[in-house]
């Protein structure tokens, strides 16, 4: 199995993953094992993009009206009172 040897950890760094692995009750190599694997995992679904992400988040909810504005009719805008 491949391994990975990362050098100049800086001793607080060092200090926070071994209190983190004992309150998980396993090793620095299985605590660092697991911090890796679960950025891995956020990264791949943040590759997907944000307009897939949304689109499974609210897939089948929508609005069930038509919006005039949205099939070419003119936009109607608001002008304040001192517009007018």
């Amino acid at each position: 199995m491949p391994q990975l040897i990362i050098t100049n950890v800086e001793n607080k760094l060092m200090d926070h993953l071994y209190r983190q692995a004992i309150q998980h009750g396993r090793s620095i190599e299985e605590e660092v094992l697991d911090i890796l694997r679960n950025a891995v995992k956020t990264d791949s679904a943040q590759q997907r993009g944000l307009g897939s992400e949304l689109a499974q988040r609210f897939q089948g909810i929508g609005i069930k009206i038509d919006i005039p504005e949205l099939k070419g009719e003119p936009l109607k805008t608001w002008k304040s009172q001192k517009e007018k």
